[in-house]
């Protein structure tokens, strides 16, 4: 591979997102807890579909909750009063053959917190304990509003509904500082490898959070509908019912694409997303809320958002997190491999292009004793999709349904059907059949795109 030899520091990366002027600090960390298919939001209790990338407290797990995290020995954060835990799919680069190879993440990931959000002396309120979302939609394989996206001064009411928000909440930018950075939030999709050839100095993967809760719900079903987006995106109104003013998380991961200029291919990732339209963030808390209330009214001053600058993380700063600060991985995946030469994603995901709404995913139980003995039949096919009985059994025997899922085509639900033969030699057979009349399901749909942090 061909070594990754350009050198960049996180100042100037800083330097470059946010000239504009804004009270915000971020947060560094440097390094992971872990690499794995580990989601306590998504999927608790169980494997999740797809890998993430992992910072924070070392408590970590597939039941991780706020006081799980509090309780962590260490962070591989920066501040040691945060033992929040912040979490992304990871990128992969496909290459010619279909082999995966992760893509090195340079200087860990940056947590920006932005205090200056609200109206001029409004209230910005601390994370509650217990309290965690998620940004995104990792099924997401479109972009639904019309483009190029008008400057915020243009917007009209369809560019600030909920759905167009989030669609504007995720950023892919490329970095080339010699001919000048790029705006955060300022493209919508993983651009095509060619583009992303000439990112000599990284690609900088960017989501952002929702800053307008509820006041009441620590979290929701979906792990979104407790909290929405202002209609600026960034600053401006929340929506009636979102009153209280959150501070406005964003992760920042920088990826060294350059490694693989020489090589052809594609980038995908983790979730299986070539487009970039299905990344995501996920995050709980685990400050000490007083220590996060007090820094949110305090740090308040303009400038690069270092850290040191703010007196009260005075004596609680280590940019330093040990490298044994890891937590501990469910026995299923212990030795599951994501990193290194791969022949298929971790947990065997599909690439899945789009641009209809990707299939369903699936967690696996944590333990193999906990698989059903026998298929889990699902809802009976159509007659019109069943294989009619061959007249030699040495073809097959019978045939029945083991799985289903559903995506949007053209407006219309389908659903896909995993259908089982018992062979000689047995094999599975996808058939893709229309959705039963009358069976409807609301899908949400999140992507990216946005413009500078200003308010």
């Amino acid at each position: 591979m061909l070594p990754f030899k350009v050198k960049m520091t996180t100042a100037l990366i800083i330097f470059t997102l946010f000239y504009t002027t804004a009270a915000f600090w971020r947060l560094p960390c440097p390094r992971q807890i872990g690499i794995a298919r580990v989601d306590p939001l998504v999927a608790a209790g169980a494997i999740s579909e797809h890998a993430h990338t992992i910072h924070g407290g070392n408590n970590f797990g597939v039941n991780a909750t706020s006081d799980d995290l509090l309780a962590s020995n260490c962070t591989s954060c920066a501040i040691d009063k945060d033992r929040s835990v912040y979490w992304t799919p990871f990128l992969y680069f496909q290459h010619a053959n279909g082999t995966f190879e992760r893509v090195t993440q340079v200087g860990g990931m940056l947590a920006y917190y932005f205090n200056n959000n609200g109206a001029p002396g409004e209230k910005i309120t601390a994370f509650p304990k217990g309290f965690s979302m998620i940004s995104g939609d990792s099924r997401q394989r479109n972009f639904t509003l019309p483009t190029p996206v008008p400057e915020k001064s243009a917007w009209k009411a369809e560019d600030m509904t909920q759905l167009a928000l989030a669609q504007k909440s995720l950023g892919f930018n490329c970095l080339h500082y010699s001919n000048g950075d790029e705006e955060a939030l300022a493209r919508y999709s993983l651009p095509d490898k060619s583009f992303i050839d000439t990112c000599y100095s990284g690609l900088r993967l960017e989501v952002q959070f929702p800053s307008c809760w509820n006041g009441r719900d620590l979290d929701s079903k979906n792990h979104k509908d407790h909290v929405k987006f202002p209609n600026l995106l960034k600053t401006g109104e929340c929506p009636e019912g979102f009153n209280v003013r959150l501070p406005v998380l964003f992760y920042e991961t920088v990826y060294a694409v350059a490694d693989f200029i020489k090589y052809d291919g594609q980038y995908v990732l983790s979730n299986g997303d070539p487009t970039g339209y299905g990344y995501h963030g996920d995050f709980i808390n685990g400050w000490d809320v007083d220590f996060l209330q007090e820094a949110l009214d305090t740090c308040t001053s303009e400038g690069m958002g270092e850290v040191e600058d703010c007196p009260v993380f005075a004596g609680h700063i280590n940019r330093d997190a040990p490298d044994d600060c890891k937590f501990d991985l469910p026995p299923k995946i212990a030795g599951e491999r994501c990193t290194g030469l791969l022949d298929s994603l971790p947990g065997k995901v599909v690439v899945h292009p789009g641009p209809q709404y990707a299939p369903l995913p699936k967690a696996e139980p944590l333990d193999d004793s906990t698989l059903p003995a026998d298929p889990v039949v699902g809802p009976p096919l159509p007659s019109a999709a069943m294989a009619p009985a061959p007249e030699s059994p040495a073809v097959f025997t019978t045939t029945y349904p083991v799985a289903t899922s559903t995506y949007m085509e053209d407006g219309k639900e389908v659903a896909l059907v995993v259908v089982q033969e018992d062979v000689i030699m047995p094999k599975t057979v996808y058939v893709a059949v229309p959705s039963p009349p009358g069976r409807k399901r609301h899908m949400h749909r999140h992507g990216h795109g946005g413009s500078r942090f200003a308010a």
